[in-house]
């Protein structure tokens, strides 16, 4: 007899995680740009997978997200009118 696995857990049992999934937490939550300099580390320091798996377990993750914004700007200086370029960093 199969056990049907829900819809927001894996194969395994996890609870599904995507890219997607993560920029919209990063855009409604700490609102800073999933692209940018500070997203990584961010991801790591505030254990933002586990939050997000939290709450799609509790059902509550597209409430949170619903406020994300795509049109935010990359720096704030840019939305002020005085953008800084980016530097490149060394690989």
């Amino acid at each position: 007899m199969r056990v049907p696995v829900p819809f927001d857990r894996d194969l395994f049992g996890e609870v599904r995680v995507t890219h997607d999934d993560l920029s919209a937490w990063l855009r409604a939550v700490p609102r800073i740009d999933p692209d940018g300099p500070r997203a990584a580390a961010y991801i790591r320091g505030y254990s933002v997978v586990e939050k997000v798996q939290r709450a799609k377990l509790a059902g509550d993750f597209e409430a949170i997200v619903a406020d994300s914004r795509p049109d935010l700007p990359p720096l704030l200086g840019a939305h002020f009118g005085f953008a800084l370029p980016r530097l490149a960093l060394p690989v």
